[in-house]
């Protein structure tokens, strides 16, 4: 089961990016969760420089883009 965090402050863009991976994990087929990260300490202990970001397993994979 994959493991998906975005992080980001609640805005419009860090939403969109939740909800597009949840669409993406049912496309695929996968099993997954998909958690949301607002708390600015958490974030800035992540080392994201930009919102939204996206962590797959524990490996930061994009900072700033709404995939």
């Amino acid at each position: 089961m994959r493991q998906l965090r975005i992080y980001g402050a609640g805005c419009r863009r860090c939403g969109a990016l939740y909800q597009n991976c949840l669409e993406a994990l049912e496309a695929a087929g996968e099993q997954g969760i998909v958690l949301k990260e607002e708390d600015l300490a958490n974030i800035s202990q992540a080392k994201v420089m930009f919102t939204p970001a996206l962590e797959i397993d524990g490996k930061l994979v994009s900072e700033g883009k709404v995939l």
